[in-house]
């Protein structure tokens, strides 16, 4: 089958699409954007004059885009999309989300269930993987060998003088945003953002902000903020304004609250806070605020850190207990003063530590990598 994959994220992509050529499939990569992700009358010409010319018989992406959507419905071919967990999943509250050529998977069990409760015909649960080990040549010898991911990106408890290594998945644009909005809002609606925000930031694995947020406090948000959505939304304007500020506000609130904990109550330890998207360095503890706009799924960031041999220390998401077992393959904690308990106690007990570290591993890359992941995609699609 020959298939168009789009490099518009590039995360993993290649290793994606060396699994579908393994697999037998044909891949064109296409380089060209278009203007935005729902319209571009220029894109759909060119989109489907490469169609007809080089024969394809169904799209994939990483992520969900309703142009790619309506234009393969308009052309009568499948349009395969898997969502891993990013704020990109707005783009799937748009009316092309029922158009019959969609075939969906999905990281997060309650965006599946919420997908199909709007009319999706065809979703699955997909979670994200590790990437598989990898070959690579040494300069000196010349020779090839194959590494595990604990070898080439962390080599995660190895001599390391970081003892807790933060991971801020806090969008920054979002912040910035929340900080624009409360600066300008109505105090009372300022007064009711805050105590709802710190009411959701106590509970883990339950979102409930977003059905808290009453026409009020609406209006007065949208007075002073107005989030436009693409004409084709079905976006309840709740889910805009919890989505793209508020609830990346609280995972930003959450990691700054983690690292003044951390700071105050663990004298001696060496702590380093890093962006989800930079190197992982080796550390002994990898705590991982789940961004708060995840709501049941795994983070990528953990998929990285456990198939990377690191110990995972996480806030609570419940699809973690589909396939991982607590105290076993990663550890979570319930509030911040269980975490900042738990990273002393386990800290302090070494090869506790370390054992789930490597178990977790073993875990993860006997099911959970991108090759095992791609290949149960196609036996789910029969391709």
């Amino acid at each position: 089958m020959k298939i168009l994959v789009p490099r518009w994220h590039c995360y993993h992509l290649d290793e994606v699409i060396h699994v579908l050529k393994k697999a037998g499939h044909a891949v064109l990569s296409w380089e060209t954007s278009p203007r935005n992700y729902h319209y571009d009358p220029v894109f759909r010409r060119k989109f489907a004059s490469t169609v007809a010319e080089r024969e394809i018989a169904c799209v994939f992406s990483l992520q969900y885009y309703p142009i790619l959507s309506n234009l393969c419905e308009s052309l009568h071919l499948p349009y395969i999309s898997w969502c891993c967990n990013t704020s990109a999943d707005q783009m799937l509250l748009t009316k092309s989300i029922c158009n019959p050529c969609n075939i969906i998977f999905h990281g997060d069990s309650h965006w599946v269930a919420k997908l199909q409760r709007i009319g999706a015909k065809k979703v699955a649960y997909l979670p994200w993987a590790a990437g598989t080990p990898i070959s690579f040549r040494t300069a000196s010898s010349g020779t090839d060998k194959t590494a595990s991911l604990a070898q080439t990106r962390i080599n995660a408890d190895s001599g390391t003088e970081i003892d807790i290594s933060l991971i801020d998945t806090a969008d920054r644009e979002a912040w910035d945003r929340y900080l624009v909005l409360m600066a300008r809002i109505h105090r009372r609606a300022k007064g009711f953002l805050d105590g709802l925000m710190q009411a959701q930031q106590a509970i883990y694995g339950f979102p409930f902000l977003e059905y808290a947020l009453n026409d009020a406090v609406l209006d007065a948000m949208e007075a002073v903020l107005p989030l436009p959505g693409p004409r084709d939304s079905i976006a309840p304007r709740e889910g805009l304004y919890a989505r793209q500020i508020l609830y990346p506000a609280i995972t930003r609130r959450e990691v700054d609250a983690a690292l003044e904990l951390l700071s105050r109550t663990s004298e001696g330890t060496k702590i380093r806070r890093i962006g989800c998207a930079e190197e992982l360095p080796p550390a002994k503890i990898y705590l991982l605020p789940a961004p708060r706009d995840i709501q049941n799924g795994i983070p990528a960031q953990a998929m990285e850190i456990m198939g990377s041999g690191g110990f995972l220390l996480t806030s609570f998401q419940s699809d973690y207990l589909r396939f991982f077992e607590p105290g076993k393959d990663y550890v979570y904690y319930e509030s911040p003063e269980d975490m900042a308990d738990k990273a002393r106690y386990y800290l302090a007990h070494q090869e506790e530590r370390q054992e789930i570290a490597r178990h977790g591993q073993r875990t993860v890359m006997a099911g959970h990598t991108l090759a095992m992941r791609i290949r149960e995609m196609l036996s789910i699609l029969d391709i």
